[in-house]
């Protein structure tokens, strides 16, 4: 930029198309004038390059980094970027290709549509004027990049500017404008706020009971759930975005106290741009404090909705059981009964209807008390097998595992010898503990611990303590 003046370049839709692919489109196409080294490119090198790394940021709707914050500094330059949530009307014009994310709102009667969208302001001083003192510069050109539908960033001078000591110096007119831009912002975030009170209205039917049961179940389609689990996602987006416009401003904020006016000039309009940021900083945490809340009360609605459908179906799951139980009943009822007319069906020579008669009754009594009882057979099975089948990790003379660990004993001692690592080889340890290959094995001796003192309450050397007693 060569020529010293003060202009601001409001650009707004870029990213809402009304003919053409937005597959088949760069972004060189959509704002070639701010392209950098390109025949009427509006900045000159190296500021061209940074200013259209935020503009490409604008056009993928994406958070900004510090990294361009702190390159666009070293200029002079300011960038405030922020994205955020905005529901479109029904009569949003339809024919309009978006770019920017863009669908329909979930359980929402009038059909309107939600759009991810970002405003981008871009402040660049004079080329006179470089360095980060340059926020000062009364000649600069400021760069307003806007979505489709909002509002228009107006700008202007008063004839009396200079006799009332007003400079028009670039951080203090971006602070201005982006106030004016964070109106409308703020709007858009309050629009979603009231939405997902509208959706999320479980609480009015406190006041009516009967309804208020039927939040414990979901239809067929699911259609509770689906919403729940659509709002937590979509409110914890909300809370993302909204705490990236409260660290934008709060930035800017510190910029602007970063470079207070010089002296001898009255510092009264500097402490009201100071008050008005912090009154949006203080509307935008209270935003975000609200989307916590209403994410909070979905996450509650969709536990509760769970956890009654785990207890209803854990009741079916029962009911169902107890089915199965009484036509297996029926089916061991007429089990001995079939099985023995079954058999004498097949000759009757070989076994009378006397036999028959005894028999019969028999076998039922038997089947009928081995079902009924089946917890205590299986409980006396389990003893005897533990009893006559001892466990495979007992090893022979060790008597049970109590032994092989370090269980508390009174009035004994237990001495540790160094391992032993036994072989395939042979020898000593193949014959006492059989093949072991490389299991590190850990030779345990029990040493009462009265046998190792003499009369008088001395300690016996180590080796004349007899081993104690299993």
């Amino acid at each position: 930029m060569v020529a010293p003046w003060r202009r601001i370049i409001n650009i707004q839709g870029l990213t809402s198309l009304r003919w053409g692919a937005p597959e088949t489109l760069d972004e060189e196409d959509l704002c070639p004038f701010l392209m950098p080294r390109t025949k009427g490119a509006i900045f000159e090198l190296p500021v061209d390059d940074m200013v259209w790394r935020a503009v490409r940021t604008h056009l993928r709707c994406r958070r900004a980094a510090e990294a361009n914050h702190a390159e666009l500094l070293t200029k002079g330059c300011i960038l405030f970027h922020v994205t955020f949530y905005e529901i479109l009307d029904r009569d949003y014009e339809t024919g309009l290709r978006e770019l920017w994310p863009c669908g329909e709102l979930h359980s929402d009667g009038r059909k309107r549509r939600i759009r991810e969208s970002a405003l981008t302001i871009i402040a660049v001083p004079s080329s006179k004027l470089p360095g980060p003192k340059a926020v000062r510069t009364v000649f600069w050109t400021m760069i307003c990049l806007r979505p489709m539908n909002f509002p228009h960033a107006y700008y202007f001078e008063r004839r009396d500017d200079l006799g009332q000591g007003t400079l028009h110096e670039m951080v203090d007119d971006v602070s201005d404008v982006v106030l004016t831009c964070l109106r409308t912002v703020l709007d858009k975030w309050e629009e979603l706020a009231e939405y997902f009170d509208e959706v999320l209205c479980e609480k009015r039917a406190l006041f009516h009971p009967a309804f208020h049961d039927t939040l414990l179940t979901d239809d067929v389609a699911l259609s509770r759930s689906k919403k729940y689990f659509w709002a937590i996602e979509f409110l914890k987006e909300l809370e993302k975005g909204v705490q990236d416009n409260i660290r934008q401003l709060d930035r800017l904020s510190q910029l602007l106290r970063a470079n207070p006016p010089p002296a001898g000039r009255s510092p009264r309009d500097f402490e009201v741009r100071l008050r008005k940021q912090e009154g949006a900083l203080a509307k935008l945490d209270a935003l975000r404090v609200r989307f916590t809340q209403k994410r909070e009360e979905a996450v509650a609605l969709r536990d509760g909705l769970f956890n009654a459908s785990a207890v209803m179906e854990s009741r079916m799951s029962t009911k169902l059981g107890e089915n199965i139980k009484l036509l297996t009943f029926v089916s061991i009822f007429f089990l001995p009964l079939s099985f023995c007319t079954s058999l004498w069906s097949v000759n009757d020579q070989i076994f009378s209807l006397t036999a028959l008669a005894a028999t019969m009754p028999v076998l039922a009594v038997l089947t009928y008390v081995i079902t009924l009882r089946l917890d205590v057979v299986v409980s006396l099975w389990n003893h005897f097998d533990a009893r006559v089948c001892p466990p495979r990790g007992e090893v022979a003379g060790a008597g049970s595992l109590d032994k092989l660990s370090p269980a508390r004993v009174v009035g004994k001692r237990r001495a540790w010898r160094r391992p032993w690592r036994g072989t395939a080889k042979g020898g000593r340890g193949e014959d006492h503990l059989g093949h072991l290959g490389d299991v590190l094995v850990h030779h345990q001796v029990e040493v009462d611990i009265e046998s190792c003192r003499d009369d008088e309450g001395e300690a016996k050397p180590q080796g004349q303590c007899r081993p104690g007693k299993d």
